[in-house]
């Protein structure tokens, strides 16, 4: 896996939870 996978997937999940709430 690369280092740049992880913090965008992150910021897709922050993304996500900031939308759901």
């Amino acid at each position: 896996m690369s280092c740049g996978v992880l913090p965008s997937l992150l910021s897709r999940v922050i993304f996500l939870f900031h939308g759901n709430i």
